[in-house]
């Protein structure tokens, strides 16, 4: 550390600020390295969790309209407004499965994956069911 002390004020100067300068370098370098990875994670959050939970949500709310449009299907009293209250239901019927193809580009895990399949074989049952009280 001799030789340190025996530079001229300039050259010690001179030396510490481009130590100042490499330590700022490795400091910004890391801070951008951590923004891509923020990134990298915060697109893979938005791709599955967020969609899975905005396609659920919506088949949920279609479930609700479709059964509520069973339920007015029954109570009608005349051919057209059963045939007016089947449409509305099959078209919550058919955004249904739309939307369950869509979340099962999302699931990432296998009980996820479980849970769709017991829900489709559920939901075939419930359809069956509503085509054969029709007939």
């Amino acid at each position: 550390m001799n030789w340190f002390k025996n530079l001229k004020i300039l050259s010690k100067l001179l030396i510490s600020f481009v130590i100042i300068a490499l330590i700022s370098v490795a400091i910004g370098y890391i801070g951008i390295s951590n923004i891509k990875y923020l990134q990298e994670k915060d697109k893979f959050m938005y791709d599955n969790p967020v969609l899975a939970m905005r396609y659920l949500g919506e088949a949920n709310i279609r479930l609700q309209q479709a059964r509520v449009n069973v339920f007015l299907e029954i109570l009608a009293n005349t051919p057209d407004k059963i045939a007016e209250f089947k449409k509305i239901r099959e078209g919550h019927t058919a955004v249904i499965g739309e939307v369950m193809k869509e979340y099962e580009k999302t699931i990432f895990s296998d009980e996820e994956r479980e849970l769709l399949n017991r829900f489709l074989a559920v939901r075939a049952n419930y359809l069956n069911m509503i085509e054969n009280s029709e007939n």
